[in-house]
């Protein structure tokens, strides 16, 4: 199961890419529902238990689903698809698996990050324009790796903060905290996290 959730969360990065014509988003998705049918049929008994605090959660999710259809526009969709598999996944496990994950989740925040600094680094080092930059407004440099959405990006390059922050906070992890911080800036998104 580890492996399945590995994978979920390691593709984060490269979820508004593209293989074969078909968002990476939707292999994250078909990767989730197998993760959580191979744990419920891995189980020898099943028991379904309704949490009516869900219904709002199954509610925006069917809303989504009907205004998918009707828009031809599945984005909103895939991304509440998306979470609310994660939050399965989290509520599912123990205590020792959902460490693991949040290190698998860290670590693919760290590999975003070095990709919009490496990208940050060759524009204004050597003026090469490496994956999805745009200049807005004639004078703000937007960078955002591999992500399509500059807010997107910059939200979940400050979202594995919270994480680093739950160990013994030293010089080491308010240098992270800060890295991850200044990356969330380099990406030059008006998402409302810094004022």
């Amino acid at each position: 199961m580890i492996y399945f959730a590995f994978i979920f969360i390691m593709l984060t990065p490269f979820s508004y890419s593209e293989v074969f014509g078909v968002r990476v988003l939707i292999f994250q998705i078909l990767l989730g529902v197998v993760a959580v049918l191979y744990k419920v049929l891995k189980q020898s008994t099943i028991t379904v238990d309704f949490d009516y605090s869900l219904f709002p959660l199954g509610s925006l999710w069917i809303l989504s689903l009907a205004y998918s259809f009707f828009t031809d526009v599945y984005d909103d969709f895939f991304a509440i698809t998306f979470f609310i598999i994660l939050l399965f996944i989290t509520i599912q496990f123990n205590k020792n698996f959902i460490e693991r994950l949040k290190k698998f989740y860290i670590y693919s925040v760290f590999f975003t990050a070095a990709g919009v600094f490496l990208q940050v680094i060759a524009h204004l080092l050597f003026n090469l324009n490496l994956f999805r930059y745009e200049l807005l407004g004639g004078e703000r440099n937007a960078y955002s790796f591999l992500w399509q959405d500059y807010s997107f990006i910059s939200l979940y390059l400050v979202s594995a903060i919270p994480l680093i922050w739950q160990k013994k906070i030293d010089a080491k992890i308010i240098l992270i905290a800060l890295l991850l911080l200044c990356a969330s800036i380099a990406t030059s998104a008006r998402t409302g996290v810094m004022g």
